[in-house]
């Protein structure tokens, strides 16, 4: 497995963010979903602070590795989840224990 690398700033420098087992995540992809999560807490009255953006895109970061980690091992297992089963599993009404934080 290859090690996966984080962003060490979200700045649109590049058009990659970092990556997880070789596989790009594409700025725009992510901004888009940090844009996404963003209004999701300004919906709930979350305060928007740095403190509150850093925990997001934390947040954002660490479900992109995640889905890119579970597509991988789903593949090594021919294994064929679509997007909408994907999507139910990890922000449906009983996500993964460690996404509920």
């Amino acid at each position: 497995m290859d090690a996966f690398s984080g962003p060490s700033s979200f700045s649109n420098n590049s058009t990659v963010v970092g990556s997880v087992n070789g596989r790009e995540i594409e700025y725009d992809d992510f901004q888009k979903k940090v844009t996404e999560t963003e209004a999701q807490y300004k919906a709930q009255g979350y305060d928007m602070g740095e403190a509150g953006r850093q925990n997001y895109l934390t947040q954002v970061w660490e479900t992109e590795v995640g889905q890119t980690l579970l597509a991988d091992q789903l593949d090594k297992l021919g294994i064929a989840v679509s997007n909408k089963e994907m999507n139910d599993f990890l922000f449906g009404s009983n996500p993964p224990q460690d996404l509920k934080q």
